[in-house]
């Protein structure tokens, strides 16, 4: 079992390449897809899945696949669904209820089809992936979950259809330490049944270990190498080439952003959060204070609530007890880049979002990020997550540069989707950074090199 492509080539709708006459081949095994950000990865897993991106035209299309092919793409889309509806069993469900109840109809007996534990069997699934009440959960929206939380009730759904080809992109994002480590165990699983291809774009190094083999996508086209990360590493030493494939998988445009000119009397009080009590997550009061200059991390499980107190920070929810009281101007950075509009391109995201510059400061400030370019009319939907982040970034920053009012930076694991060394330079942006901020990851170096002042754990009870 496999897939294959020959001499593939892929532009947008307004003639930029995104890749050119690839090829690619991949045995029964794990492989990884390494490469910069923007380099066309979550792309190339979209062709090879045979899911097309909008805006996106394939020249070629010699591509083939055996078996059944499934794939976990960075954003999800059924976020009004029920999680029943989501993972296809509310139909199942519903009947074995009716069942219960006394039905004796054909229509109820033919869905539950003599599987009478199911829901026990998905129940014990979801407490695995660390689901407190998963009968509650099942009638919950994707909407009302955590980003890690969505994220694992999507590999779940993948894992269980047991597919010939399974393609994950940045599957680690949004999972904390328990997911991620779920996450390995399911791949090692996935991959020990016979004529099984696993295809992973990812940056968590941990994951990239189990790989077989490493696939690397530059401007230079797509090289393979045999063995895990490390192996790949050493491969490329042993060639002498080092350097030249760490920065086509690290490196990304120094990053130039503007910081907050306004003025502050000393290192003030920004906000006050006293006896808070989440109306979601955990039901444990939270009191904390922030100040101009502090960097808050706040740390927790998937569903602990630590997007839900970002949102009431940021004034789009209420606590159920307590109050926050501050003078400030929150710009946020959520999971789903909530702020850009995907239909956009990146030059109208940020000009709509900072209306006072012109038309050439906008241009100017796009290509200090290497957002520039003739990329710079593509649409936000068809960005990497890194290039995504880098949008988002500038406006918010840009946006607080002309503010005469403290800022306050919410940023809710702005390091999901971006490889090491952009994450060594967004931390350095933020080392710098002039206002407060409020944090949310789940990497320990990132938040040491970003200059964490304090961190507020958030946990269940």
């Amino acid at each position: 079992m496999s897939i294959s492509a020959q001499s593939i080539t892929l532009q947008w709708d307004n003639g930029s390449v995104v890749f050119s006459q690839l090829s690619f081949h991949s045995s029964a095994g794990f492989h990884a897809l390494v490469g910069r950000n923007g380099s066309g990865k979550s792309s190339l897993l979209h062709v090879l899945s045979g899911e097309h991106r909008q805006g996106g035209i394939l020249v070629n299309d010699d591509i083939h696949r055996t078996g059944h092919t499934v794939l976990v793409a960075q954003n999800a889309s059924a976020y009004e669904q029920s999680v029943a509806q989501y993972l296809g069993i509310e139909a199942k469900l519903a009947a074995l209820e009716r069942i219960n109840a006394g039905s004796v109809e054909a229509d109820d007996f033919e869905l539950v089809d003599d599987d009478w534990l199911f829901k026990q069997a998905i129940e014990a699934d979801m407490n695995a992936l660390g689901f407190t009440n998963a009968a509650q959960t099942l009638s919950t929206t994707m909407r009302a979950l955590s980003g890690g939380q969505q994220m694992r009730l999507r590999l779940l759904k993948a894992f269980q259809q047991n597919p010939v080809n399974l393609l994950l992109d940045e599957p680690s994002n949004h999972l904390d330490t328990e997911g991620r480590l779920w996450l390995r165990a399911q791949c090692n699983q996935f991959v020990k049944q016979p004529n099984k291809v696993l295809l992973v774009a990812s940056h968590d190094r941990a994951l990239l270990g189990l790989a077989d083999w490493v696939h690397e996508l530059s401007t230079l086209g797509l090289q393979t190498y045999q063995g895990n990360y490390a192996d790949y590493r050493q491969q490329a030493e042993a060639e002498s080439a080092l350097s030249e494939a760490a920065s086509r998988l690290e490196f990304i445009d120094a990053v130039s952003l503007p910081q907050p000119t306004w003025a502050t009397s000393g290192n003030r009080h920004l906000l006050h959060c006293d006896d808070v009590l989440l109306p979601f997550g955990v039901q444990s009061r939270i009191t904390f204070s922030l100040k101009t200059a502090d960097k808050l991390r706040i740390q927790g499980a998937n569903g602990a609530g630590k997007s839900v107190l970002l949102r009431i920070v940021e004034g789009r929810m209420s606590p159920k007890h307590g109050q926050l009281r501050g003078n400030y101007h929150p710009h946020v950075l959520d999971q789903h880049f909530s702020l850009l509009c995907e239909h956009r391109n990146r030059l109208d995201n940020l000009l709509n979002y900072n209306p006072r510059l012109t038309l050439t400061e906008a241009r100017t400030h796009l290509a200090q990020v290497g957002l520039g370019s003739d990329k710079v009319m593509l649409k936000a939907g068809v960005l990497s997550g890194g290039e995504r982040m880098k949008l988002a970034l500038l406006m918010v920053m840009l946006a607080g540069a002309e503010s005469t009012k403290p800022q306050l930076l919410i940023l809710d694991e702005p390091d999901n989707h971006l490889d090491l060394q952009a994450k060594q330079q967004l931390a350095g942006v933020l080392r710098q950074y002039q206002g407060g901020i409020l944090l949310v990851t789940h990497d320990d170096a990132f938040a040491l090199d970003i200059g964490v002042t304090d961190t507020l754990c958030i946990e269940r009870t």
